[in-house]
C-alpha cells in the first residue's frame, strides 16, 4: 500500500498542522511524570498516528499501541498496561503508550475502560498519547478534562497536491495536474484517502480516464458498480459513492432481488450468501465500534461479490414498501410482529431493518414450492404462515 510506502519517517516530512506539530514536539521532548497526557483530536487521514511514530522514532521511543480492534475493557487494559504504566522503560528502551480511537470506547464491550484510563492518568511514569476523531462523546468527558487536547485540521488541498505530485514523480506516473487537484479537493482533507485514490487511479487499465470525485450519489455509484467492466472500475465507483456502507449494501441487495429472475437459483444463492456475510461484518463493526475494519468493506464488495454480478442485467432499485402492503402489514401487525421476532433470532439485524426486509423475504419465498415446510421449521404457527401465504398471493397477482 502506498499509504505505508510513503508514510513520513520524521516529523519534518509531515504536511499540515504545523502549529500542532510544534506543540506535540515540545510536549514529548520536555515530558516528565507530572505532564498531562495528550489527546490528538481530528478527522481521519490528517497525520495523528504518523506524527506519534515519526517523533517517537526521532527520540528513540518504543511505541506500544492499542487500537479499536483490541478489546479495551478494564481487565484487559489493566493486564496489558498496568505493568507498563508502573515502569519507565521496556527492555531498556524508553516507552510511550498510544491508544487509538478512544471515541470508539464502548460502555458495554469495553466495560470499565474509561474508568481505568482516568485512574491511570493520575500516576503515569511514561508518556500516554490518545487519539480520537471527535470529543463529543459523553464517555470521553472524564478523560478530556485530564488531557492536553491538540486539535488537527484537515490537510490543505494545496499541500495535499504537492504530496501527490511527489508520489507521481517517484512512481513515474502520467497523471495530469488537474486530476491531482481533483483527487486532493474531493478527498476532503484526508491525505490517506487521497493517496489510496491515487493508487487506485494508477491501477486502472486506462489511465486516460479522469478521476471520479467522491461525490457520486447512491444510484450513480451502485449503477456504476453494476456496469463496471473490471474490478478497477467497480472499486472506483464504490469508493467514490457518497453514502454509508449500510445504504450501499442495501441498494445492492435490493437491486439484485429486483432482478433475481434474470439470475439462476444457484448463482442467486451464492450472491445472497456473500451479501449476508458482508452484512454480518457490518453488523459486528457497528456493535463493537471497530471502525478500522470498515477499510475492508469496499474490497469485499469488489473482490468477493463483483465477479458474480459482472455483466449481469442488474438495474439499480431501492425497494420501497407500496402503500397497500403497508396497510396489510398494519392490519396483520400481530402476526408480523411474531414473524419479525423469529427472524430476529436468525439475523444480525435490528427489528426496524427486519421489517424493511419482510417484502424481500416474501419475494424469495414466492419462488419456493416447499415454503410451508421451511416456515414450520422456522417455528411459525399456522396463522403466521397463512399471513405470509396471503402476501405471496397478493404479490404474484401484481407481478
Amino acid at each position: 500500500m502506498w499509504t505505508e510506502k510513503y508514510r513520513p519517517k520524521v516529523i519534518g516530512e509531515i504536511v499540515g498542522n504545523d502549529n500542532i506539530k510544534g506543540k506535540f514536539n515540545q510536549w514529548l521532548r520536555n515530558w516528565h511524570e507530572s505532564s498531562k497526557p495528550v489527546l490528538l483530536q481530528g478527522p481521519p487521514g490528517v497525520g495523528k498516528t504518523t506524527l506519534v511514530y515519526a517523533l517517537a522514532h526521532e527520540l528513540n521511543y518504543h511505541v506500544i499501541e492499542l487500537n479499536a480492534s483490541d478489546k479495551r475493557t478494564k481487565t484487559n487494559l489493566q493486564t496489558l498496561l498496568g505493568p507498563i504504566f508502573q515502569s519507565t522503560t521496556l527492555f531498556g528502551e524508553m516507552t510511550l503508550v498510544l491508544i487509538e480511537e478512544i471515541d470508539g470506547l464502548d460502555s458495554r464491550s469495553d466495560y470499565g475502560g474509561v474508568d481505568f484510563l482516568v485512574n491511570a492518568i493520575e500516576n503515569l511514569t511514561i508518556p500516554l498519547i490518545l487519539t480520537c476523531n471527535s470529543t463529543d462523546s459523553k464517555n470521553l468527558s472524564k478523560i478530556t478534562k485530564k488531557c492536553q487536547v491538540f486539535k488537527f485540521k484537515p490537510i490543505d488541498t494545496r499541500e495535499m497536491s504537492i504530496v501527490l505530485e511527489s508520489i507521481t514523480k517517484t512512481e513515474k506516473l502520467t497523471i495530469s495536474l488537474p486530476d491531482l487537484i481533483t483527487i486532493s479537493k474531493y478527498s476532503q482533507g484526508d491525505l490517506r484517502y487521497a493517496i489510496n485514490s491515487l493508487q487506485t487511479f494508477n491501477s486502472t487499465a486506462d489511465q486516460s480516464r479522469h478521476f471520479v470525485a467522491k461525490s457520486l450519489s447512491l444510484e450513480q455509484g451502485v449503477s456504476g458498480y453494476f456496469r463496471a467492466s473490471d474490478t478497477d472500475e467497480a472499486m472506483n465507483s464504490i469508493s467514490n459513492t457518497n453514502s454509508n456502507p449500510n445504504d450501499i449494501l442495501r441498494a445492492i441487495f435490493s437491486s439484485v432481488i429486483s432482478s433475481s429472475k434474470k439470475i439462476s437459483n444457484n448463482e442467486l444463492s451464492t450472491i445472497l450468501s456473500i451479501i449476508s456475510d458482508i452484512d454480518l461484518l457490518l453488523g459486528r463493526i457497528l456493535k463493537t465500534r471497530e471502525w478500522r475494519q470498515l477499510r475492508y468493506f469496499n474490497s469485499l464488495l469488489v473482490y468477493s461479490l463483483f465477479q458474480y454480478l459482472q455483466n449481469r442485467p442488474i438495474n439499480f432499485s431501492l425497494y420501497q414498501n407500496p402503500f397497500p402492503l403497508q396497510v396489510r402489514i398494519w392490519n396483520d401487525g400481530r402476526n408480523f410482529r411474531t414473524i419479525v421476532q423469529l427472524l430476529n433470532k436468525y439475523m444480525n439485524e435490528s427489528t426496524e431493518n427486519i421489517v424493511d426486509l419482510i417484502p424481500f423475504f416474501i419475494l424469495i419465498l414466492s419462488t419456493q414450492q416447499d415454503r410451508n415446510t421451511f416456515l414450520l421449521r422456522l417455528g411459525l404457527a399456522d396463522k403466521e404462515i397463512n399471513t405470509i401465504n396471503r402476501e405471496i398471493i397478493n404479490f404474484t397477482k401484481h407481478d
